[in-house]
């Protein structure tokens, strides 16, 4: 982008606030690289497994131009979900993005068709819980406790889990969703015995 940046300044003027040394060094334009910034990824793609549609990754090969870190393998396992939240979410500074579609003549031709964009969202007596909540406004003593159910769920299906946890959390609000942090009724006689140090608890 620094390199992009330059050339136009050479061609419309100095619109563009960046020196040379960010095209050539990393460390340079990291160095003046804006903190805390909120980035929203309109436009994502990743490829519906165990699709092989090899010709996708060209795109990547294209990109290695750039960025060296995303290696030189031909796995399709590199634009499948998995690589897709790593490379996103993990490897970058995207806080949000938007998986986009790709036209395709048929479903066998499509990258990620319709349906596998939007999955399956019921939970067994995750959305039971939620409709009850959603159905009835005013009944705001239904609180969801997360224990064994994000301990489980976070490490065999992490997709699931923040699903699980999206779903709670906008039925019932953030304030209704707890976790406890002792298995089983453990968490609940330690609760008892608890204080919290908080000056606005009627207990502490």
């Amino acid at each position: 982008m620094a390199a992009a940046f330059l050339a136009m300044n050479a061609v419309f003027g100095r619109f563009f606030d960046v020196s040379p040394a960010e095209a050539w060094e990393a460390t340079a334009a990291t160095e003046r690289q804006p903190q805390g910034q909120f980035v929203f990824d309109v436009q994502t793609h990743h490829v519906a497994a165990p699709r092989q549609l090899t010709s996708v990754l060209r795109f990547r090969e294209m990109a290695r131009r750039w960025n060296a870190d995303i290696g030189a393998t031909r796995d399709m396992a590199e634009v499948y979900l998995e690589n897709y939240i790593k490379e996103v979410f993990l490897d970058s500074d995207t806080a949000v993005a938007v998986i986009s579609g790709i036209p395709s003549a048929t479903d066998e031709q499509n990258i990620l068709p319709p349906d596998k964009m939007r999955p399956a969202t019921r939970v067994d007596w995750v959305t039971d819980l939620c409709e009850i909540r959603t159905r009835n406004p005013k009944l705001t003593n239904i609180y969801a406790e997360l224990g064994s159910t994000f301990g489980l769920s976070v490490i065999t299906s992490p997709l699931l889990c923040g699903r699980i946890l999206g779903m709670l959390i906008q039925a019932l609000g953030a304030d209704h969703v707890l976790w406890a942090s002792i298995p089983s009724g453990g968490a609940h006689r330690a609760g008892r015995s608890r204080r919290c140090g908080d000056s606005r608890c009627p207990r502490c």
